[in-house]
């Protein structure tokens, strides 16, 4: 009813007294009231509550609920003030570009993050053209990951982390980073010459 500060990707109850009424209409704004959208068309009044899985939507501070008494259009109320839908937000701190890893050595990977509960993390070779999971449905608090580095040499990789709640809601590496092996060629002698 004003306030509130809900998570999306969450189930939040929304709830209200209703007398002589049958069913429901319920909406959401996300602009103060400007615009409604669905939530659902019809519902049950008797039981004064529905859940809200809250997917559909992107964030703002400007939100409210609107029921609706199905049979008579003209009677309905509003939120008597505006909550808020808010993401969650990560943010990779290392490997964040110019690194230089090492195969076979164990590296941690770290990044900071708000209100996610667990995350996927992947790496790409060939500057995110193509994406290989190193862990998935990790801790986010923890905010690092000991990687043990594969031998992929590549002047190219980057990472990525995603929110599993919300894929849509991720980071990757601000630039590119190195996995190298260490190597000698011999330049000489190379075969043929003749040393006295």
């Amino acid at each position: 009813n004003g306030g509130e500060s809900y998570l999306f990707g969450t189930n939040q109850t929304i709830t209200w007294n209703s007398v002589g009424v049958t069913k429901v209409k319920i909406e959401y704004s996300l602009n103060n009231g400007g615009d409604w959208s669905n939530i659902v068309d019809s519902t049950d009044a008797l039981t004064g509550s529905f859940s809200w899985l809250i997917i559909d939507t992107t964030s703002s501070n400007n939100c409210l609920i609107k029921i609706t008494n199905t049979a008579d259009t003209t009677d309905s109320d509003v939120s008597d003030a505006v909550f808020t839908i808010h993401h969650g937000t990560i943010q990779i701190t290392s490997p964040n570009g110019g690194e230089s890893w090492l195969v076979g050595s164990t590296k941690t990977i770290t990044w900071n993050s708000t209100d996610i509960d667990n995350i996927d993390i992947e790496y790409s070779t060939n500057n995110g053209s193509n994406w290989i999971t190193i862990t998935g449905n990790t801790p986010a608090n923890t905010g690092s990951y000991n990687w043990t580095v594969p031998n992929t040499i590549s002047e190219n990789c980057l990472i990525r982390m995603s929110d599993i709640t919300y894929p849509p809601t991720y980071d990757v590496s601000n630039a590119v980073f190195r996995i190298y092996k260490p190597a000698i060629t011999i330049t000489s002698p190379v075969g043929g010459e003749y040393w006295r």
